[in-house]
């Protein structure tokens, strides 16, 4: 409730939000563009997976950073960090309320599918893809962790850190040919994994 109320006040939050539209928009877009006979759109769980791949790759990192960023950055100028070490507080709660990003994406993308094949959905189902969109947002959250520490101890803007991630995800097309080396870089282990 915290970080949701400190989220709330930025304009962050529409960021993030306005991100997670976009990715929607553009998996929806590539999977109803009819190349051929086949619309893509229109198989099942095409875009569970459209968004869970292209978002991962391409949108998730950045936004995790600049999340991640901000929400540290601000604690640190704020010096709202000493207090939160004070009060009796979760801090592996507080860690996952920040990337409860990955979850509203999930929600957003399982509702689009709901809308489109509501005949294939079980719980079965989603419990498989709620385990892999977390699993994964857990993933990238350490992946852009780096980035997230180096923004913070340069003392560099909460911005910063959404350009480098950004850079740091698009250079994922280039070292995904690299066989299995590329397995070492981490937005491509996440997504292994």
């Amino acid at each position: 409730l915290c970080e949701f109320n400190k989220l709330r006040r930025s304009k962050i939050l529409f960021v993030a939000l306005f991100g997670i539209v976009m990715i929607l928009v553009i998996v929806a877009a590539q999977g109803f563009y009819a190349g051929g006979d086949t619309v893509y759109g229109m198989e099942p769980e095409w875009f569970l997976t459209g968004v869970q791949s292209l978002g991962t790759m391409y949108a998730i990192p950045g936004i995790i950073a600049l999340f991640g960023c901000y929400v540290f950055c601000r604690e640190m100028q704020e010096d709202t960090l000493k207090s939160l070490q004070i009060i009796p507080i979760d801090i592996p709660a507080m860690l996952l309320s920040k990337i409860l990003l990955v979850l509203i994406l999930f929600l957003s993308a399982f509702i689009v599918e709901a809308i489109l094949h509501v005949q294939v959905l079980s719980v079965g189902l989603f419990g498989r893809y709620l385990t892999m969109y977390c699993v994964e947002g857990l993933s990238v959250f350490i992946a852009t962790l780096p980035v997230i520490c180096i923004v913070i101890k340069t003392g560099q803007d909460y911005w910063m850190g959404l350009l480098i991630a950004e850079i740091y995800s698009f250079i994922t097309i280039f070292v995904g040919n690299l066989g299995t080396v590329s397995k070492l870089y981490p937005i491509i282990a996440a997504l292994t994994l």
